[in-house]
Parts: C-alpha cells; sequence; structure tokens
C-alpha cells in the first residue's frame, strides 16, 4: 500500500495530515485525540481511499479506535509518544522516503499492539472477581 500511496500522494494530503496533526498536539481529549488520530491516518492513504485494501485498513483502523481510546485514556503519556512518532512519519512522507515509511508504519503499529494489549492485561488484573 505504501507504494501505491508514494506514487498518488498529493500535497493536499499531507498538508490535511499537518493539520491534524497539529490539532492532535494541542488536545489533551483522549476521545478527540483518538478521533484525530484515525483521521490522520486516513489523510496519509487518502489517495487511495477508494482501493480494496483503503476499506479492509479503514475497517481495521476503525475498529480498533476504541481499544486506543482505551489505551490512551489509562496512559495519557502515550500521546506525546504517538505524537512524536506521527510527526516522524509526517517528515518521512514528505520527503517520499519509501523504506523509511514502511519500516516506521511497521514499528508505529508494533508499539500501538502493544500499548493496546498491556491495557487489556491491566484492566483484566483490575477486575474484580
Amino acid at each position: 500500500m505504501v507504494e501505491r500511496v508514494m506514487d498518488s500522494m498529493r500535497n493536499e494530503d499531507i498538508a490535511l495530515a499537518e493539520a491534524l496533526h497539529a490539532e492532535m498536539a494541542e488536545t489533551t481529549d483522549v476521545s478527540r485525540w483518538t478521533e484525530l488520530n484515525i483521521e490522520f491516518h486516513a489523510a496519509l492513504w487518502a489517495s487511495q481511499s477508494d482501493t480494496r485494501l483503503a476499506h479492509l485498513i479503514k475497517s481495521l483502523r476503525d475498529a480498533s479506535g476504541p481499544y486506543i481510546a482505551l489505551s490512551i485514556y489509562m496512559k495519557p503519556e502515550h500521546i506525546e509518544r504517538s505524537n512524536a512518532e506521527h510527526q516522524k512519519m509526517l517528515d518521512e512522507y514528505k520527503a517520499r522516503d519509501m523504506a523509511a515509511v514502511k519500516r516506521h508504519t511497521v514499528d508505529h503499529l508494533d508499539a500501538t499492539l502493544s500499548i493496546i494489549v498491556k491495557a487489556i492485561e491491566q484492566v483484566e488484573t483490575e477486575k474484580p472477581d
């Protein structure tokens, strides 16, 4: 997907992602940050939004939203980390550095998954018997 995005990404896609990132960096509201996060990632891949793969990715992204919100709610310091990762992603997309985007996207998804798993495990251990 990254190859297709790199071939078709428009300047306005990057500009929208930058604006969303700026708003994400300013908000402290977990729900709003989560919404912006979904919009940020969608903006980066907007040029491919009508493809079957993009619809599959959107479905997965939308399904993960509540879990991302849970993890951020439980560990708000992850917002700062994610914002830094998003800035790095923006820089790589703007530079059209495909290898870096691929590598960083995998790292970002792995980190997000790890945060979500830890949050769920924490909720599970805190449940009354």
